[in-house]
């Protein structure tokens, strides 16, 4: 994590209504995204949890991660591929 990032946590943690505020705003967030990816990308597999992000398997006859990622870049929208951090998730 990055300085300014702990300096972030650090301050959060000292108003715990504050820290309480975007954990809620946070998972509220985490749910509209994957209600709307539902809707525009019926083929894409969300995998339940509750971080904050979403974690996705891409059906197998889709564009495959590096171009969906790519596309997203040159739209403004940046997204991770996890293809290369497990083997299970190709």
């Amino acid at each position: 994590m990055s300085l300014p990032g702990q300096a972030a946590a650090v301050r959060a943690l000292e108003d715990p209504n504050y820290y309480l505020a975007r954990y809620a705003e946070t998972h509220l967030l985490r749910r509209e995204l994957g209600e709307e990816r539902r809707k525009t990308a019926p083929g894409i597999e969300i995998i339940p949890g509750i971080a904050n992000f979403l974690l996705c398997h891409l059906p197998e006859d889709g564009p495959t991660a590096p171009a969906i990622v790519s596309r997203c870049c040159e739209l403004g929208l940046f997204l991770r591929d996890a293809g290369a951090m497990s083997q299970t998730l190709g």
